[in-house]
């Protein structure tokens, strides 16, 4: 954890199974604007223990720009999560575009919907061994951007883009994939600019990562 800042801590309990959840903004010295300020990244964790101890922290936005001016930049910050849990964990937070607020006092507020399965031990999707997706590159991207992902055993997937709204744009594979690592290219060349997430499902698991295409 050397360099690193965790803040803006926002958390959620399920009245259902008593998992706690936190989700919170943490800022990487690796991440940083021209100005040397750092951006952050929207983090998530849980405890089915009443917080004695906590799974990993998972990336939930993935939306690295260093050396980014004003404007172009993407911090995510000020998270908050709904108190209501049902499937997902809804969470607003602030997509902070520059370091000046007055400069940029109008930075958008959005929303992410986190999928979550309640099971014995509680806790998020529950992943096949050696299930991953990794962060798309380039991010943000111009048209076309790589994903790449692990399987840990043969396993039927479906990788989809979706929208804000959590409308589906594209199925990019569905079908019987061999256990290794697999990447796919995505040519969003006929697709508007804009914030939309890659889903990956493998079993009873899903693994989401969001990018920014800029045309």
């Amino acid at each position: 954890m050397a360099n690193l800042a965790i803040c803006k801590l926002s958390s959620a309990a399920d009245s259902v199974d008593g998992m706690l959840y936190v989700v919170y903004t943490r800022f990487d010295t690796l991440d940083c604007s021209a100005n040397m300020i750092a951006n952050g990244e929207l983090y998530a964790q849980h405890s089915s223990d009443g917080g004695i101890t906590w799974s990993s922290p998972q990336n939930l936005t993935n939306t690295q720009t260093p050396g980014c001016f004003p404007g172009d930049c993407y911090s995510e910050v000020y998270p908050s999560v709904a108190n209501k849990i049902d499937e997902n964990l809804h969470i607003f937070y602030q997509l902070d575009k520059g370091y000046s607020y007055d400069l940029y006092p109008d930075d958008p507020m959005l929303y992410y919907k986190m999928p979550i399965t309640r099971q014995d031990i509680g806790g998020f999707n529950h992943l096949p061994s050696g299930f991953e997706l990794f962060p798309n590159y380039p991010n943000p991207f111009n048209a076309q951007t790589s994903i790449s992902f692990r399987l840990g055993e043969k396993s039927r997937i479906n990788l989809s883009i979706y929208n804000l709204l959590g409308q589906r744009v594209i199925t990019l594979v569905n079908c019987l994939q061999d256990a290794g690592e697999h990447k796919i290219i995505w040519n969003a060349k006929d697709i508007s600019s804009g914030v939309y997430y890659a889903r990956l499902e493998a079993g009873q698991g899903s693994r989401s990562i969001k990018m920014m295409l800029l045309k």
